[in-house]
């Protein structure tokens, strides 16, 4: 996968992350809460991600669409 353009940064933060990954910062910090997702935390409210961890996230979020049938005519709207 390509490199995140993160300018060889250690860390980026909440709101960058969420602009990369396109997704709301509360849905990128659910993710943290359920565990899907590795933060660094320098202060209570300043969360930061590491890029090797937003990288290795949409990794393990990406998905082939292989149709298993395909649907009748009269099936599809």
């Amino acid at each position: 996968m390509k490199n995140l353009n993160t300018n060889k940064r250690l860390i980026v933060p909440l709101k960058e992350a969420a602009e990369m990954l396109s997704m709301c910062r509360q849905t990128l910090m659910q993710h943290v809460m359920q565990g899907k997702l590795p933060c660094v935390r320098l202060a209570k409210n300043a969360v930061y991600f590491r890029p090797n961890d937003l990288e290795t996230f949409i990794e393990n979020h990406l998905m082939e669409y292989n149709p298993t049938t395909i649907p009748k005519v009269h099936e599809v709207q």
